[in-house]
């Protein structure tokens, strides 16, 4: 929980943190919050489609 108030609160500060938002999202599947990780990875698409870190935590939480 220490993690996920830190991501976002960096996050808050500086929305372009794009590490960040892969990290938060990371840390909220640790947390078994997997549709808000889920959320988290589209964002960071949708902003940099180019991001294979976050494409490959969507590709392990939904598989084909």
């Amino acid at each position: 929980d220490q993690a996920l108030a830190e991501f976002s609160r960096v996050l808050h500060g500086n929305p372009n943190l794009l590490d960040a938002a892969v990290q938060l999202g990371l840390t909220l599947y640790t947390l078994g919050r997997s549709v808000d990780a889920v959320r988290e990875w589209n964002a960071v698409l949708e902003r940099d489609p180019a991001r294979e870190d976050a494409r490959m935590y969507l590709r392990l939480v939904q598989p084909r």
